[in-house]
């Protein structure tokens, strides 16, 4: 896979390399298709449940934009919602555990209807996978 900085200009890349997060994980180890651990709320457009202040979802990173932004956020989730509408509900791809080792269902669903956009300072805050 390829590192996100491959899709950097030299001067984003210098201003980002001293970052790194707790686990010791850097923006230059970062590549595109790494599955981050994250906690996503109502400012991301989750509706926590079961009292929580947070709804624990798996972010997949994509690619990234000129200026350090991480494109990625297509969202697993464990099952695809029958409230969305139908063309919204083709977006989704079955993945199953077997293939994916993190996951703790059989199966579940990535969310590719919406593309999700953070930081790297954000990513580094995040549970790699």
């Amino acid at each position: 896979m390829s590192s996100l900085f491959d899709c950097l200009p030299p001067g984003q890349r210098a201003a980002l390399s001293g970052l790194k997060a707790a686990n010791g994980l850097k923006p230059e180890d970062i590549r595109i298709g790494d599955v981050f651990r994250i906690r996503m709320d109502e400012s991301n457009g989750i509706i926590p449940k079961d009292g929580l202040d947070f709804r624990p979802k798996f972010f997949i990173i994509l690619g990234c934009a000129p200026d350090g932004t991480l494109y990625g956020g297509v969202v697993i989730n464990k099952a695809v919602n029958p409230n969305i509408p139908e063309a919204k509900q083709k977006l989704h791809m079955e993945i199953q555990r077997k293939d994916y080792g993190f996951l703790t269902r059989e199966k579940s669903y990535i969310d590719c209807s919406k593309v999700m956009q953070v930081s790297v300072a954000t990513i580094l805050t995040w549970e790699y996978l």
